[in-house]
């Protein structure tokens, strides 16, 4: 059983990067444009993941949450305090242009591709299917997000790659902690669109979609990231999500 979830999931993210891969190279040998390329690339993974999810692996997605919402709001306090600093950003940047309008939609379209994809198959197939600690399955599922930014060294450095790397492994801790304690993909989804946003309009106002991210800025919001997983994946609150995340 194993074996066989070990090599669908193997199947699953690395086709999944070269389907990526393809659709890049078509677009830019059509010569679309940055947006039109992004939008192009979320629609073929979300449809070529959706696809394999719902008639091969089959691994369950959970929406709507068992848990009572006002332990979800609390939950989510450390998310509502960055999503109020994203906003801020977004404002401060004020490029609210059609260009902004649709890098909105783009940043929705990867929040819930790549929530369903790591957080919803692969951080639910850790704790069912291989039965892996929380943790374990928290930092794999993590690492597994932050190396999907590999892809980047096609066209910038080791070091700027490296530190989104670890920028997004951080990111990827943070969300997957959320949608264990609150057993609904929706806050995730929320707050990874709420991240994106804010990197769209860094991007606009930029002039380039290559935002530079240092690996020693990165190790800071690592460490915090990894000491909230501590704090909310506590050895109180393990057993509450496996018994949340092992039942149908």
């Amino acid at each position: 059983m194993k074996r066989s979830y070990t090599y669908k999931l193997a199947v699953l993210y690395l086709v999944n990067i070269l389907i990526m891969y393809a659709i890049s190279a078509i677009c830019a040998f059509c010569h679309f444009s940055d947006q039109l390329t992004m939008m192009v690339e979320v629609c073929g993974e979300f449809l070529f993941v959706y696809t394999l999810n719902r008639f091969w692996i089959k691994s369950q997605i959970f929406l709507k949450s068992n848990i009572p919402f006002r332990s979800q709001i609390s939950v989510n306090t450390v998310s509502f305090i960055l999503v109020l600093c994203y906003l801020i950003a977004i404002v401060d940047h004020g490029t609210f242009s059609e260009k902004f309008l649709l890098s909105i939609i783009s940043a929705l379209l990867f929040a819930i591709t790549e929530e369903y994809l790591f957080r919803g198959i692969i951080l639910g197939s850790f704790l069912r299917q291989f039965n892996f600690s929380v943790f374990t399955s928290v930092i794999f599922c993590s690492l597994l997000f932050g190396m999907t930014h590999l892809m980047n060294l096609t066209y910038q450095s080791l070091t700027l790659t490296v530190g989104q790397i670890l920028s997004a492994t951080a990111l990827g801790i943070i969300f997957c902690c959320i949608y264990l304690r609150t057993r609904s993909l929706l806050w995730p989804i929320g707050l990874h669109f709420v991240v994106d946003v804010s990197a769209g309009a860094s991007s606009l106002a930029k002039g380039t979609y290559n935002i530079p991210v240092s690996p020693y800025y990165s190790i800071i919001p690592l460490l915090l990231s990894v000491c909230l997983m501590l704090f909310l994946l506590r050895k109180s609150k393990q057993s509450q999500v496996k018994a949340s995340f092992r039942q149908n």
